[in-house]
């Protein structure tokens, strides 16, 4: 489980900024609390924050992190005749400040893996690779045990236990590759369930226009095609739209390396006992969502990792972000503890028999274009006191009192003497 996650220079993020996905001693919806060790963790973040306030980036960040892990090995090797260049010297810093390229950027996440135990990692990077590198053992005692130590050429892994696995390292380490990404390469058991954490990770966009994209890539699978999930696919559609009761899917070859695919829904039709086939294509943009993020909660949900989406609300009416809320955060349905992180403008969630208050995140853009990262239970009332889970949080937070909010000023359209008219 995602336990904290720590980033400082990433885009509109200037400064240090937290995300803990730890409890706090608040006491509503106390079934929301999961037990991962002797931590208190919680299944569920919503990052709110007006646009370009920097929630993306909040997922950007951990996003960019994993990519590291995933592929920094591969960056400085040939392939096909061509060098693979290190390339994310133009997508990390903060811009907006003289001499950027020469500042480094900080990630560092806390986890739990499915053995129960506790680990730091992190690193530092900039234009010309990661300049220090640590993973840490966190003790029951609280104590951290070094595992890898990683500073500029200078690097201990004394705790990485593998015959040889030290000296191969140290040959074949590159300033642009990641001593886990490495690691993982050469066996190590170690920094392979390091990798495969990460791996957990699902990351949905869908505040992107490009669905027919999401869609060949997550609907089709192949649980789909062999039917071995069917039932549960058609129970699930049938929860949010009751016309619906089959599906099929067709495949196309294609000149292409891989085929692609239509898929179709079948209705049942009136005072008959025919079905209607209709392709995906034709349904709504909500339910065409719902199909398409079926397959994001089922493998999340069976694997107990992390699931990541921006602009979850998009297309979906509130009732049915509260049914996967619900998905989450009730344990016979999440037995596996996993995650769910997203950004949202739906106000309606903002409800404390929905969402504890340090389930609720803000984002917010200072006037030099610094974006900042919060937490509901980082907010003080007027006595100095936490905010009270009995406020309208809803009402409050279009009042602008949590921040988090567009800073709109009255606009003006002018078409010139005429008024726009001919």
């Amino acid at each position: 489980m995602l336990l904290q996650f720590t980033f400082k220079n990433f885009r509109s993020f200037k400064d240090e900024n937290i995300l803990d996905m730890r409890a706090t001693k608040i006491k509503e919806l106390s079934y929301h609390i999961r037990k991962a060790g002797k931590e208190k963790v919680l299944p569920i973040t919503a990052i709110y924050g007006a646009n370009a306030s920097g929630k993306s980036n909040v997922i950007n960040a951990l996003q960019f992190m994993g990519m590291c892990i995933s592929t920094s090995v591969i960056f400085g090797t040939k392939i096909k005749d061509e060098i693979l260049e290190f390339p994310y010297s133009d997508i990390i810093n903060f811009s907006f400040i003289e001499n950027a390229d020469n500042f480094s950027s900080f990630f560092e996440i806390t986890f739990m893996l499915t053995n129960k135990k506790k680990y730091i990692y992190g690193f530092v990077i900039d234009k010309n690779g990661f300049r220090e590198e640590w993973l840490k053992q966190v003790k029951a005692n609280n104590k951290h045990e070094d595992i890898i130590t990683r500073k500029n050429y200078e690097m201990d892994m004394c705790e990485l236990k593998q015959k040889g696995i030290k000296e191969n390292i140290k040959t074949s380490l590159k300033k642009t590759s990641l001593i886990v990404s490495l690691g993982a390469m050469l066996n190590n058991k170690l920094c392979m369930n390091i990798n495969e954490w990460f791996d957990n990770i699902f990351i949905a966009n869908f505040g992107d226009n490009y669905l027919d994209m999401i869609l060949s890539k997550s609907i089709v699978s192949s649980e789909l095609k062999s039917g071995t999930i069917k039932n549960l696919f058609i129970k699930y559609i049938s929860s949010f739209d009751t016309s619906i009761v089959d599906y099929y899917i067709e495949e196309k070859n294609n000149d292409e390396d891989s085929p692609s695919y239509i898929i179709y829904t079948y209705h049942k039709m009136i005072d008959s006992d025919k079905k209607k086939r209709i392709p995906l294509a034709l349904e709504s943009s909500g339910t065409q969502k719902m199909i398409t993020l079926f397959l994001h909660f089922y493998h999340t949900l069976k694997q107990g990792g992390i699931l990541i989406v921006d602009e979850l609300n998009a297309k979906l009416h509130p009732l049915l972000m509260r049914a996967i809320i619900n998905l989450f955060a009730d344990p016979e349905t999440n037995p596996n503890n996993a995650q769910l992180i997203f950004t949202t403008h739906d106000v309606w969630l903002m409800d404390s028999e929905i969402l504890r208050r340090d389930e609720i995140w803000f984002t917010e853009k200072n006037s030099d274009g610094v974006s900042e990262l919060y937490s509901f239970v980082d907010l003080k009332g007027q006595d100095g006191k936490t905010m009270r889970k009995d406020l309208n949080f809803m009402k409050n937070y279009m009042l602008g009192k949590f921040g988090g909010v567009p800073k709109l000023k009255q606009f003006q359209v002018e078409f010139g003497e005429n008024n726009g008219q001919k």
